[in-house]
């Protein structure tokens, strides 16, 4: 079954994107509002990026975009969560997930 989700991120901390209750290819997208940090981790990341470098950036894209990609699709398995941080302002993801 694939669902359609939409998920807003506060700046400033990890928003939980997926609760990896179960394995699925899931797709996110930036909906726009800011740069966000995506990780896959078992828990939540540290808020210090300065000592938390496990992650990917997916850009906002428009004129401010620094050439990073806008979406990503990944396979997850049962456990593992994705999250995603937005720095400097409010952003959202949209996003599909198909279970397994």
């Amino acid at each position: 079954m694939t669902t359609t989700f939409g998920k807003a991120c506060p700046a400033g901390d990890w928003t939980e994107v997926h609760d990896g209750a179960a394995a699925v290819t899931i797709g996110i997208q930036n909906a726009g509002g800011a740069v966000l940090f995506v990780a896959v981790a078992s828990s939540k990341p540290a808020v210090d990026l300065s000592t938390f470098d496990d992650y990917f950036l997916l850009g906002e894209g428009g004129a401010q975009s620094r050439g990073d990609p806008r979406s990503v699709s990944l396979d997850l398995d049962e456990g593992e969560k994705l999250y995603a941080y937005a720095m400097a302002a409010d952003g959202k993801v949209r996003g599909y997930k198909v279970a397994s």
